[in-house]
């Protein structure tokens, strides 16, 4: 299901639905029995909330995994959002000026490849704006969408303030940029901590028996959780000095990568 020429729609679980923007770009609404949650509001480029209300009528909050500009470009269409208090600086302030320009880069090659934009949308008129956001999302915290709870755990390394979030009843783990299998995993970005990052991946791999599916922000969903215990095991390497990176050429310059079967770690 195609809308506004620029979301695509598939319920991957019962009333779960990943939303596709760009080819790339993905959001997950959650429609609980009395709310729905919308994991991450995309780039902002479409209208989210008209979507979101044409697949439930169910009220709808919003928990951002973090605050980079293609997570949260549709906040401000809701009045109830939710972050980590150590990404909300980044979400709220004046964006960080990568923030503009790579929504930039992005409408440039969409529009060389001769791909549509939803109608109206103004690209010389876009910019990425501060977010308004309502409450803070820590470790320990839960969302009961009535008949499923949503578990929030602190992942940073990614950004300081980066979540994921556990549908205890569909094991499906929404892990925003922190876990992005088969992909590099970017902690080469301002806010980005590699020691950190590992911590975290220590932390998501001891959730993996309660886990079916990983759902990234920029990948199809995964349903092999054993990829978390490599995961932490790599970054494990990677902080204690046990593998070295090499250096590679990238969209965003010349970074250093530590290699592995089914990801990749980028750094500066």
């Amino acid at each position: 299901m195609k809308l506004q020429n620029w979301y695509e729609v598939k319920e991957i679980s019962p009333d779960i639905y990943m939303i596709t923007e760009g080819m790339r770009y993905k959001c997950f609404l959650l429609a609980g029995k009395e709310r729905a949650l919308l994991v991450d509001t995309g780039t902002g480029i479409g209208n989210i909330r008209m979507l979101a209300q044409s697949i439930t009528k169910l009220d709808t909050e919003v928990a951002l995994t973090h605050g980079h500009w293609d997570h949260v470009g549709g906040v401000n269409l809701y009045e109830k959002v939710g972050i980590h208090p150590l990404d909300k600086d980044l979400a709220t302030s004046e964006p960080h000026p990568m923030m503009q320009e790579r929504p930039q880069k992005f409408i440039k090659d969409w529009k060389e490849e001769g791909y549509l934009f939803p109608p109206n949308f103004s690209a010389k008129d876009f910019r990425v704006q501060a977010c308004r956001v309502s409450h803070d999302l820590t470790q320990g915290d839960s969302i009961d969408l009535g008949g499923t709870e949503i578990k929030i755990y602190h992942t940073p390394g990614h950004s300081p303030g980066s979540i994921s979030l556990l549908d205890q009843a569909s094991g499906i783990l929404f892990s925003g940029d922190a876990v992005k299998p088969k992909e590099p995993q970017y902690a080469h970005l301002p806010g980005s901590d590699l020691n950190s990052y590992a911590t975290s991946m220590e932390l998501l791999a001891s959730l993996a028996p309660d886990i079916k599916g990983i759902c990234s922000g920029h990948t199809e969903p995964f349903y092999d959780p054993s990829i978390l215990a490599e995961m932490a095991e790599g970054f494990g390497k990677a902080v204690s000095g046990e593998l070295q990176p090499h250096e590679v050429d990238t969209e965003w310059g010349k970074l250093k990568e530590y290699s592995f079967d089914r990801f990749s770690i980028w750094i500066r």
